[in-house]
């Protein structure tokens, strides 16, 4: 999905509940990590992460 898209679906729902944004499949060769996340957190103003091999993110019913 590319960022166009991905801002269009996260706009079109309902996010009041929703405390964090986990982006994942980012393409090496064709996202910047770092546009997609301000671009998110921008659109969203919720926490966005980029998912990474062995990181964890909590995920809880209160935001840390």
């Amino acid at each position: 999905m590319n960022l166009k898209t991905c801002k269009e679906l996260l706009a079109a729902n309902d996010l009041s509940k929703v405390n964090n944004i986990v982006l994942i499949h980012l393409s090496d060769s064709n996202s910047n990590q770092f546009q997609f996340r301000k671009e998110i957190r921008e659109l969203t103003g919720k926490t966005v992460h980029i998912a990474e091999r062995g990181k964890v993110i909590p995920f809880n019913v209160n935001p840390i």
